[in-house]
């Protein structure tokens, strides 16, 4: 039989060593049973309490396209902790013609097998709750007594013995001074560049950016509250700069303030306001055509897009230098470059690399070797679904002589039976697809080079934000371009093939 296993770990208190060995007990069970292993999927990190796991849905999919007969997990709790989930994904993978086996539970395929699946998914469940439950009830005894549920301490504070909070006098003068500056007027890239500059660093040892400073800024434990239920959002996902609602729980005067609330609601007074005013610009979507190929040259950091309106409401873009978006220029001195010039530049090196012949010669090979990687994958395709459809229908033979000699079908034969015919009808429903398709034609040389001139020998600066072109340009890149590094007064394109020269342009900024 063709196999694909399924592995998955939560994030308490497991590792991914733990999607090793249930891969390793998965195989050396595939072996015993003489199943052919066709795929292995694994979600790292996910809980078993839904089924809204990436690697889970794909191996559902692929059960439906017909890719396998049986899925091998370790045992019922790794495909989930939910009595619902897991009949419901049961259900389709029987609907698939795909049965289910655990390589740590030998369970019948009897109805007593059946009796035993529901047990051992409905303890799994319970298991789930159980340890939820009490939990949560340890959080909240520490949460009514003030003391810290884990994790480090809240900067300018440290751990008493007895878990509770205290003041760490050398960090509470920055705490004190970033509000203080905030509420004055500075804005986050003067009061980053004041801590770094007199030596304050994170509790991980890294410069203060604006992210940080935000949510220093927007936390209540610097007025001595303590805050409780800002990630319980029924339906929508964790934030901590969510507002306030019903699931939030505040204990007052719990833990040694730092900073007075009327600072604090100030500073959060200014926040508010500086949020309205920018929410326009956040949402708008600017387009920025070599992102993830840009670096800087000075501290090696990517560069990101970015761009301001000017009191007219001409906006310009630039690409910046993460680092120094993040941490201000003591963190790195090199200058934004203006994203249109930048853009400009390398499409019309690109261009001109084009016409290289060597270049052309490499390109079109690239061409050739993925074209066959696409008729290969047709032909074993179509061959994987003549084998299902022949093995399917071998064996609704044999049911039929079973019938036609008179031998009776019990509960189970039945169930083997749909299932044979379900994976005969997947594989022949695939096929005719694939006919329907036709065989890929050969496509020679020369027209290769035609489709190149023709497709990427006109880009221009100007066309790439069309929707339907920005995936041509972005093909461009990534054939040609490794890499371009930005210095303060040059610009260097390294690319993925070789040209006849080097590419190393002076930059007007």
């Amino acid at each position: 039989m063709i196999a694909a296993l399924y592995a998955r770990y939560s994030s308490d208190n497991q590792r991914e060593e733990s999607i090793v060995a249930q891969f390793r007990a998965c195989r050396e069970y595939c072996k015993l049973k003489g199943y052919t292993i066709i795929h292995e999927y694994a979600d790292e990190a996910y809980t078993g309490t839904n089924d809204n796991r990436p690697q889970f849905q794909q191996m559902l999919a692929d059960a439906e396209a017909g890719m396998f007969e049986v899925v091998v997990a370790h045992k019922i709790d790794r495909i989930g902790r939910n009595v619902y989930d897991f009949y419901k994904n049961s259900y389709r993978l029987q609907q698939a013609g795909v049965q289910m086996e655990f390589a740590g539970q030998e369970i019948p395929n009897t109805p007593e097998g059946g009796v035993m699946k529901a047990v051992m998914a409905s303890v799994s469940e319970w298991y789930s709750a159980n340890l939820s439950r009490e939990v949560k009830k340890g959080k909240r005894e520490n949460f009514l007594s003030g003391k810290a549920a884990g994790g480090q301490p809240l900067y300018g504070y440290d751990y008493a013995p007895d878990k509770r909070y205290i003041v760490n006098e050398a960090e509470a003068v920055a705490v004190r001074t970033m509000f203080e500056m905030y509420a004055a007027g500075r804005r986050y890239r003067e009061i980053q560049d004041w801590l770094n500059s007199h030596g304050y660093r994170t509790r991980r040892g890294n410069l203060f950016g604006k992210n940080t400073l935000y949510d220093l800024f927007r936390n209540r434990r610097y007025i001595g509250w303590n805050v409780a239920g800002k990630y319980k959002r029924t339906g929508k996902p964790r934030n901590s700069h969510a507002p306030d609602d019903e699931n939030v729980q505040i204990i007052k005067g719990i833990c040694p303030a730092i900073i007075d609330e009327k600072l604090f609601w100030e500073v959060q007074k200014r926040m508010d306001a500086n949020k309205c005013c920018a929410g326009g610009r956040a949402k708008a979507k600017i387009p920025y055509l070599l992102s993830g190929y840009v670096f800087c040259d000075v501290c090696g950091e990517a560069m990101c897009g970015n761009s301001n309106v000017s009191p007219k409401g001409v906006r310009t873009r630039y690409y910046r230098c993460g680092k120094y978006m993040r941490q201000g220029k003591i963190a790195c001195a090199n200058r934004a470059i203006n994203a249109d010039s930048l853009e400009t530049v390398v499409l019309e090196h690109l261009r001109s690399v084009l016409y290289d012949e060597g270049v052309l010669d490499t390109l079109v090979v690239k061409v050739q070797d993925e074209y066959a990687k696409l008729v290969e994958n047709e032909d074993a395709s179509r061959k994987m679904m003549i084998e299902m459809r022949d093995k399917a229908r071998k064996q609704m033979d044999n049911f039929y002589d079973r019938i036609r000699a008179g031998i009776p079908l019990d509960e189970i034969d039945e169930a083997e039976f749909r299932n044979t015919k379900n994976a005969y009808r997947t594989a022949e429903h695939n096929l005719k697809q694939i006919e329907e398709k036709g065989r890929l034609p050969k496509v020679p040389p020369a027209k290769i080079r035609e489709y190149i001139h023709t497709t990427f020998g006109e880009m221009t600066a100007e066309g790439w934000e069309n929707e339907k072109s920005t995936a041509n340009y972005r093909a461009l890149l990534e054939n040609l371009v490794d890499s371009i590094r930005v210095a303060p007064s040059t610009v260097t394109i390294k690319l993925k093939v070789r040209c006849s020269w080097c590419l190393r342009v002076e930059s007007n900024r």
